[in-house]
């Protein structure tokens, strides 16, 4: 059990116990008021019966009409007994109806506070009915006493005592009822008090319990996600470094072969530009030949058509020729609107060729751009 459960049951005996203890306390000292009263007005009894003999008649109609009222205040006292004994055990009438039909008629806690008010409301019955057989012992007695010794005061100290004896006898079970009746009624409100304060810490344990369950399981949650979180990444991760390792192998290898495509293509390129110079140099020997025949049978015009012959006409492209590498930037940049001699057109497509930007085939393409092919 909880601790704090512990502690409100605790109180809650202790409560009763000084409750208890403090009610009990008070009907003892009541119960000796009461025994020392009647102790003081029996001494006084005594001493006044010491020095009285008088008026027996009239004393002995006193002590009759004192009977009479003696038995009228035990009717009186049956009486009030019954109605709160009848109050204390059904306080709201249909209510104690109601109260059974709900099964709590029946329940430990309502059978103990009945029996507490019956044996209660017997004793009462059993003390007022004492007391009427006693004042009535008494009359009889200080009666008999008085009708042979003349002595009609002495019944009249009797009656005084009897009327001392029932105004003290009521105000001790009044008092005694009243206090035994708050004890009853502070119990029961300790006892709800604390069955009240028991049931709310009850109430905040089971939230406290729920709540640090709602807790667990959001942690244990937690954790299994942020568990799945790590696994998903270092499976993303796995996955992304294999995949980087496969595009960079894969680049690695675009790249040799493309490198490897270059350098075959450089090697074409230079051994078609060492054809292209060789074809060059011998259309060249092939046009000075020419011309040295044209010179040699014409006459007089050697001078002059060999100077023509090394001095070479700049032409013009007169279209854009489709190259099959696509640079057509670089081309517009390199080679543009402008006119080229023959050497100028050659010195640029070989630089294209060197630096990749024309293939074999873009070759024969420019020069009928230009009209050379």
């Amino acid at each position: 059990m909880d601790e704090r459960l512990v502690e409100i049951e605790r109180q809650k005996n202790n409560a009763l116990k000084q409750s208890d203890s403090t009610y009990d306390s008070l009907i003892k000292e009541n119960q000796n008021l009461y025994n020392q009263q009647q102790g003081y007005i029996t001494q006084q009894e005594q001493l006044q019966n010491n020095a009285l003999n008088q008026q027996y008649e009239f004393q002995k109609q006193q002590i009759e009409n004192q009977k009479k009222e003696a038995n009228q205040n035990y009717q009186t006292e049956q009486k009030r007994a019954r109605n709160d004994y009848t109050s204390f055990i059904n306080p709201y009438g249909v209510t104690a109806e109601s109260q059974a039909s709900q099964g709590l008629g029946q329940s430990g806690f309502s059978e103990t506070v009945k029996l507490g008010g019956y044996n209660m409301y017997q004793n009462r019955l059993a003390a007022a009915n004492k007391v009427l057989q006693d004042a009535i012992t008494t009359y009889n007695l200080n009666m008999n006493e008085a009708k042979v010794n003349y002595d009609v005061q002495k019944a009249q100290n009797a009656v005084t005592k009897l009327q001392s004896m029932l105004e003290l006898s009521q105000n001790y079970y009044d008092k005694k009822s009243t206090l035994s009746q708050n004890k009853l009624n502070n119990n029961q409100s300790l006892n709800s008090d604390y069955f009240n304060r028991y049931n709310t810490v009850y109430q905040n344990i089971e939230e406290e319990k729920a709540k640090q369950e709602q807790i667990r399981q959001y942690n244990e949650n937690l954790a299994w996600e942020k568990q799945q979180y790590e696994t998903n990444m270092a499976w993303e991760r796995e996955q992304y470094d294999r995949n980087l390792a496969l595009q960079k192998a894969n680049q690695e290898q675009e790249l040799a072969l493309k490198r490897e495509q270059l350098a075959y293509q450089k090697e074409r390129d230079r051994i078609a530009d060492e054809q292209w110079q060789k074809e060059y140099a011998l259309s060249q020997q092939q046009r000075s030949y020419s011309s040295s025949s044209s010179s040699s049978s014409g006459g007089g015009y050697s001078l002059s058509d060999s100077s023509s012959s090394q001095s070479q006409p700049k032409m013009s492209a007169n279209m854009t020729p489709m190259l099959s590498t696509g640079q057509y930037d670089w081309y517009n940049s390199t080679f543009g609107t402008n006119s080229y001699t023959e050497s100028e057109l050659n010195e640029l497509i070989a630089r294209g060729l060197s630096e990749g930007r024309l293939r074999d085939e873009d070759v024969s393409r420019i020069y009928r751009a230009y009209g050379l092919g």
